[in-house]
């Protein structure tokens, strides 16, 4: 579900990243994709573990 909602709202930053000219690498698109949720995910995770025991400026 997360994933068919985040999707249509990340894809054309994905699809601006892979365009992008200079010195970048070509990466596919689905290991973007799951690179950009994994660091979401641990965000997310990380302030519902810790969160709360950290000091206000983190």
């Amino acid at each position: 579900m997360l994933f068919e909602s985040f999707f249509p709202e990340i894809q054309p930053l994905m699809l601006r990243l892979l365009q992008a000219s200079g010195n970048l690498r070509p990466i596919p698109l689905p290991i973007l994709l799951r690179a950009f949720l994994g660091m979401f995910f641990s965000y997310y995770i990380t302030e519902i573990l810790v969160g709360r025991s950290l000091p206000a400026e983190m």
